[in-house]
C-alpha cells in the first residue's frame, strides 16, 4: 500500500510538470485548481503572446472561450474603441441569435454552428446569459515585458527585504500585477508606486507622504510597507490566496466572502461569492498574480529576447541640514535629472521651487566608493546654505470676488506661498481690501495691470498694486544675491526653515535648463484644473483652542491630527468618536489646535489636496465629459469605485450646489479619463 501510494505521488509529481511547464509554485501555499488553471493560463496567453495592438474577445466567466483575436496597428484611441465596440456588438448579436433559434430548435448555419462549438454547446437560457458576457482585454505582452526589465533594477532588494519578513519568495512578483513594475505608476485613483498604495494605506503602514516626499515611489520603503501589509492579511485570512486576494479587495471583505460562501478555497469564492465590488479584476487577482509568477521564474521560456539586465545600484547620503534640490545639485555636483532618476520619492515639486528637502532625508546619488561618499558627507555638511525668507516684491489689495487662487494665477505664484508670506489663518475668508503681500522680487512677479493679466481675467477691473522700490525690499538690506550664509532665517513667519527665496547662484544648471524648468512651472502654475477653489477649507474657531472644519475628500482623524499637531485621540476625544468610528464628506469634526497652529494647519491641508491634483493631471487629462444617471442604492463611493474617478474631480465638473447626498434619478457629469500625452518622467 506505501509503494502504492509512493508511486502515486511520483506521478501527480511528474504530471504536475508536464502539466505546468518551468517554475511550479509552492502548492501547499499556492494551490492552483483546475478551474483556477484555465485562469491562470488565460492570462499567461494574454502576457505573453498578445501586445498592446491586439486582444482578445472573450467569455469573462469562462476564460477558456476566447472568441476571436482583434488587431489595431497604429490605430487612434478613437478607432480602436470603435472597433472593440463593434467587434462587441456583433459578437452579442451573434450569440443571441443562437439563443432564440436553440429555444425554438431552428438550425444553425455553418457560422452559428463554429461559434456555439466554441460556447460548449449549453443550454439557451445559458447561451442567452453568455451573450452578456463577452469582455475585451487588451494584450500585455509589450507591457509585462518592460515590467520584467525593470523588475530588476530593485528585485534583488526586494527579494531581501520579503525574507527578512519570512514571506514566500512568490511574493515578490506582485508588482507585476499592481503596477508592471513601473516605479512612478499612478491610478487615475490615487494609487503610486509599485506596490500601488492608496494615500490611506500608505499612511497606516507608515509611509510618509507631504508636499515635498511621497515614499509610496520609494521601492525600497514601499516595499517594507507592503511586507507588513501582505503578513497582515496573511495572519487575518491564513491563506496566501486569499491574503492576496484580498492585497486587492481588501481583508475585510474576503472576510466576509468567506463567511458568506463558507470556504476557504479561492477557487470556491471566485465562482460563489457575489458581492457587488467582487468583480472581474478581484476575481482573476490571483490566477494573475500565479500566471506572472510561473512567468517571471523562466522569462527565457516565454521571452526569447530575454537577457537579465543589471540591478540599479546607488550610494546613499543621510542630509545634515534641509536643502533644497537646486543647493543639492550645486554642493554635491549632480544634475537636477540624475537626483530625480535616483530619488524617486521626491515629488515634482521639488524639483521646479525654492520648497526645502528635510534634513535627514536619505539622498541616493551615483555609486562612490566609501572614501568619495565621506568626501560627500563632510562637503554637504559644511555647505553654507542662505536660508532666507519670503519676501514682499509688492502688495496686492483685494477685490470683490478675488480669491487666494485666483491671485496667485496673475503674479504667477504658489497658493502655499501666498499663505505662508501673509500668514493666512484662513485661506477662505480673505476679504476686499485686505493687502497681499507677493513674493518677490523678479522671479515671478507681474503687475497685474501688465496685458497678460488683463487677458487672464477681463471680468476683474484693474487692481491697485502698492510696489515696494528694489531699496525698500527687505531682501536687498544689506546682502548680496550671490552670499552663502548659515545664518538663520530672520522671519516673522512660521516656515521660515521650510521655506526660502532661493539663491540663483547656487544653480549647477545652465541658463537655459534654469530657463526650461521654470517655464515648467509657469505651466503647471497656470494649469487652471489645479485649483483649491472647490474645497471647503474653511476653518471656525468655536472654542477656546477649538475649531470646527468641514471634511473634504480623502481627509482622515489622521492627517487633522498630523496637520494640527496632536495626538489623533485629542481628536476622536474631541467628537466623542471611539477608535472604530469613521468620518464622511461634508461631516462637521472639530480640531483641538494651538492658535499658532492655524497657518500651519491651513497650509499643509492645502497642500495635501494640491498634492492630489498634480500628480493626477501629470498623470491623466479629462478627454471630455459623459452623463451618468443616478439609481437606487448609488452613493458618491459607489460611483467612484464603479467608474474609477476620484471624488474630488467628480465635484470639480457639478454645479456649485452639488450635494455628495444622490437622489435617485440625479444626472451627474462625469468626466472621462484618459492617460495625458505627457507625464511625469
Amino acid at each position: 500500500m506505501i509503494s502504492f501510494l509512493r508511486h502515486l505521488c511520483l506521478c501527480s509529481v511528474i504530471f504536475s510538470i508536464l502539466v505546468t511547464p518551468g517554475f511550479a509554485l509552492n502548492s501547499d501555499e499556492f494551490p492552483v485548481s483546475d478551474s483556477m488553471r484555465v485562469k491562470v493560463d488565460f492570462w499567461k496567453k494574454v502576457y505573453t503572446e498578445i501586445s498592446s495592438t491586439e486582444g482578445f474577445l472573450h467569455d469573462d466567466d469562462n476564460l477558456n472561450i476566447i472568441y476571436d483575436k482583434l488587431e489595431f496597428p497604429g490605430y487612434s484611441r478613437r478607432r480602436k474603441i470603435r472597433l472593440i465596440r463593434r467587434k462587441k456588438r456583433e459578437l452579442r448579436r451573434a450569440i443571441s441569435r443562437i439563443a432564440r433559434k436553440k429555444r425554438k430548435d431552428q438550425e444553425l448555419n455553418e457560422n452559428e454552428k463554429a461559434l456555439y462549438q466554441k460556447m460548449g454547446e449549453p443550454d439557451w437560457k445559458q447561451v442567452r446569459r453568455m451573450a452578456r458576457q463577452v469582455r475585451f482585454q487588451q494584450g500585455l505582452r509589450d507591457r509585462y515585458y518592460r515590467g520584467l526589465i525593470s523588475s530588476y533594477q530593485y528585485l534583488d532588494r526586494i527579494k531581501n527585504i520579503f525574507n527578512e519578513y519570512e514571506l514566500p519568495k512568490e511574493l515578490i512578483y506582485l508588482p507585476h500585477v499592481e503596477s508592471s513594475f513601473n516605479y512612478r505608476a499612478y491610478s487615475k485613483v490615487g494609487a503610486a508606486g509599485i506596490w500601488q498604495f492608496m494615500r490611506y494605506t500608505g499612511r497606516l503602514y507608515g509611509l510618509k507622504m507631504n508636499y515635498i516626499i511621497d515614499e509610496r515611489r520609494d521601492p525600497i520603503k514601499s516595499t517594507r510597507a507592503a511586507a507588513r501589509l501582505l503578513r497582515d492579511n496573511y495572519t487575518k485570512l491564513k491563506a496566501w490566496p486569499l491574503a492576496l486576494t484580498a492585497y486587492n479587495h481588501g481583508p475585510n471583505s474576503i472576510a466576509r466572502a468567506v463567511k458568506k460562501t463558507g470556504s476557504r478555497d479561492i477557487s470556491v469564492i471566485v465562482e460563489k461569492y457575489n458581492g457587488r465590488r467582487f468583480g472581474f479584476a478581484s476575481k482573476n487577482f490571483y490566477a494573475t498574480f500565479v500566471a506572472t509568477v510561473e512567468i517571471s521564474q523562466e522569462p527565457e521560456e516565454y521571452f526569447k529576447e530575454f537577457q537579465k539586465p543589471e540591478p540599479f545600484l546607488y550610494s546613499e547620503i543621510e542630509l545634515p541640514q534641509a536643502m533644497t534640490v537646486r543647493q543639492i545639485s550645486k554642493v554635491a555636483e549632480i544634475t537636477r535629472s540624475t537626483i530625480r532618476k535616483y530619488n524617486l520619492s521626491l515629488r515634482p515639486i521639488a524639483f521646479r521651487s525654492n520648497l526645502y528637502v528635510p534634513k535627514g532625508y536619505q539622498l541616493k546619488i551615483p555609486v562612490f566608493d566609501e572614501e568619495k561618499i565621506k568626501a560627500y558627507e563632510k562637503k554637504i555638511a559644511s555647505a553654507k546654505i542662505k536660508k532666507r525668507d519670503l519676501q514682499a516684491g509688492g502688495t496686492h489689495i483685494v477685490s470683490r470676488g478675488e480669491s487666494l487662487f485666483l491671485i496667485s494665477k496673475i503674479y504667477k505664484v504658489r497658493v502655499t506661498d501666498l499663505i505662508v508670506l501673509n500668514e493666512i489663518s484662513n485661506p477662505g475668508t480673505i476679504r476686499p481690501g485686505d493687502r497681499i503681500k507677493i513674493p518677490g522680487k523678479e522671479d515671478r512677479i507681474e503687475l497685474a495691470k501688465s496685458k497678460k493679466a488683463k487677458e487672464q481675467k477681463p471680468e476683474i477691473p484693474d487692481q491697485p498694486i502698492v510696489l515696494l522700490s528694489r531699496n525698500e525690499s527687505e531682501d536687498q538690506q544689506g546682502e548680496s544675491a550671490s552670499e552663502l550664509s548659515n545664518e538663520e532665517p530672520k522671519s516673522k513667519g512660521l516656515f521660515a526653515k521650510f521655506f526660502g527665496m532661493f539663491d540663483r547662484s547656487i544653480d549647477s544648471e545652465s541658463e537655459a535648463e534654469t530657463a526650461a524648468a521654470d517655464k515648467e512651472l509657469d505651466e503647471t502654475v497656470a494649469k487652471p484644473e489645479i485649483s483649491p477653489e472647490s474645497y471647503n477649507l474653511d476653518v471656525q474657531q468655536v472654542g477656546e483652542g477649538l475649531y470646527r472644519v468641514t471634511v473634504e475628500p480623502e481627509e482622515t482623524l489622521g492627517h487633522y491630527a498630523e496637520w494640527a499637531k496632536v495626538p489623533t485621540w485629542r481628536v476622536r476625544r474631541a467628537n466623542n468618536m471611539s477608535s472604530r468610528s469613521t468620518i464622511r464628506h461634508g461631516q462637521k469634526i472639530l480640531i483641538p489646535m494651538e492658535a499658532k497652529k492655524l497657518v500651519q494647519f491651513n497650509l499643509e491641508r492645502m497642500q495635501f489636496h494640491l498634492a492630489i491634483e498634480e500628480d493626477f493631471y501629470a498623470n491623466y487629462q479629462v478627454a471630455g465629459m459623459s452623463k451618468y444617471v443616478v439609481k437606487r442604492g448609488d452613493t458618491i463611493d459607489t460611483i467612484t469605485r464603479e467608474l474609477e474617478v476620484p471624488y474630488w474631480l467628480i465635484r470639480k465638473h457639478q454645479p456649485k450646489d452639488f450635494d455628495h447626498n444622490l437622489q435617485v434619478g440625479e444626472i451627474l457629469q462625469i468626466p472621462q479619463v484618459t492617460e495625458a500625452k505627457t507625464t511625469e518622467g
